[in-house]
Protein backbone atom coordinates (compact mmCIF):
# COMPACT_ATOMS: atom_id res chain seq x y z
CA UNK A 1 0.00 0.00 0.00
CA UNK A 2 1.31 3.53 -1.11
CA UNK A 3 1.89 5.90 2.02
CA UNK A 4 -1.03 7.82 1.18
CA UNK A 5 -3.43 5.31 1.28
CA UNK A 6 -1.50 3.48 4.67
CA UNK A 7 -2.12 7.18 6.46
CA UNK A 8 -5.79 7.20 5.36
CA UNK A 9 -6.55 3.57 6.18
CA UNK A 10 -4.68 4.40 9.76
CA UNK A 11 -7.20 7.47 10.18
CA UNK A 12 -10.46 4.95 9.43
CA UNK A 13 -9.12 2.58 11.86
CA UNK A 14 -8.78 4.98 14.73
CA UNK A 15 -12.34 6.08 14.31
CA UNK A 16 -15.35 4.04 15.62
CA UNK A 17 -16.86 1.91 13.27
CA UNK A 18 -20.41 3.55 12.97
CA UNK A 19 -18.74 6.85 12.32
CA UNK A 20 -17.17 6.06 9.24
CA UNK A 21 -18.72 7.86 6.34
CA UNK A 22 -19.24 5.84 2.98
CA UNK A 23 -16.04 6.05 0.63
CA UNK A 24 -14.12 5.12 4.34
CA UNK A 25 -16.42 1.88 4.09
CA UNK A 26 -15.71 1.36 0.73
CA UNK A 27 -11.99 2.29 1.23
CA UNK A 28 -12.17 -0.14 4.22
CA UNK A 29 -13.93 -3.26 2.42
CA UNK A 30 -11.16 -3.02 -0.37
CA UNK A 31 -8.51 -3.22 1.64
CA UNK A 32 -10.02 -5.86 4.49
CA UNK A 33 -7.08 -8.12 3.57
CA UNK A 34 -4.34 -5.57 5.53
CA UNK A 35 -6.60 -6.11 8.59
CA UNK A 36 -5.48 -7.86 11.51
CA UNK A 37 -7.95 -10.76 13.07
CA UNK A 38 -8.92 -8.18 16.14
CA UNK A 39 -9.65 -5.71 13.31
CA UNK A 40 -12.01 -8.16 11.02
CA UNK A 41 -14.08 -8.65 14.05
CA UNK A 42 -14.45 -4.89 14.93
CA UNK A 43 -15.39 -3.93 11.48
CA UNK A 44 -17.12 -6.53 10.77
CA UNK A 45 -21.21 -4.74 11.07
CA UNK A 46 -19.97 -2.12 8.92
CA UNK A 47 -18.20 -4.72 5.74
CA UNK A 48 -20.69 -7.11 6.18
CA UNK A 49 -23.51 -4.49 5.76
CA UNK A 50 -22.03 -2.81 2.48
CA UNK A 51 -22.17 -6.34 1.02
CA UNK A 52 -25.88 -7.03 1.75
CA UNK A 53 -26.68 -3.35 0.03
CA UNK A 54 -24.61 -4.04 -3.11
CA UNK A 55 -26.07 -7.89 -3.48
CA UNK A 56 -29.41 -6.69 -2.58
CA UNK A 57 -29.41 -3.63 -5.27
CA UNK A 58 -31.11 -6.19 -8.29
CA UNK A 59 -33.48 -8.30 -8.05
CA UNK A 60 -32.78 -12.04 -9.72
CA UNK A 61 -36.44 -11.85 -11.65
CA UNK A 62 -34.98 -8.50 -13.07
CA UNK A 63 -34.38 -9.27 -17.05
CA UNK A 64 -32.44 -6.94 -19.63
CA UNK A 65 -34.38 -5.10 -21.80
CA UNK A 66 -33.44 -5.17 -25.43
CA UNK A 67 -32.90 -1.68 -27.25
CA UNK A 68 -35.34 -1.09 -30.27
CA UNK A 69 -32.84 -1.39 -33.47
CA UNK A 70 -33.68 1.85 -35.66
CA UNK A 71 -32.72 1.47 -39.51
CA UNK A 72 -32.93 4.67 -41.54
Amino acid sequence: MDDRSQIFFNEILKKNPDELNEDEVIFLRSRRSYLKKSQLEEYQDVINKEDKKVQNQTSDKETVKSHASTTK
